[in-house]
């Protein structure tokens, strides 16, 4: 699984949704999410990705972003996910705090 598929899954198993019922509230297929979810499919579109977002209540761009990240080619995507989900940012702030 990636982060995206990850998360989704998470929200939809929060819901107590089957798979169906999140494709159906989402106007596509079962397989279709399970692909998203288990990271056997990349990241949706943007359209898509908003929707989904609009489901479970999650920010719509964050997730777009997430998506873009996901679907980078391996060799940029560690580098990607640094830059967009910076660990070291609480260590930082704690050292310019320190000095």
């Amino acid at each position: 699984m990636n982060r995206f598929g990850t998360l989704i899954r998470q929200k939809r198993m929060e819901r107590g949704w089957s798979l169906k019922q999140a494709a159906e509230r989402l106007l596509t297929f079962k397989g279709y999410i399970c692909g998203i979810e288990r990271g056997t499919l990349n990241p949706p579109s943007p359209r898509m990705t908003q929707r989904i977002a609009r489901l479970y209540g999650l920010d719509e761009e964050q997730l777009i972003l997430l998506g873009y990240v996901e679907k980078a080619p391996v060799k940029i995507r560690g580098e990607l996910r640094r830059r967009v989900y910076p660990i070291s940012a609480p260590r930082q702030a704690a050292a310019a705090t320190a000095t």
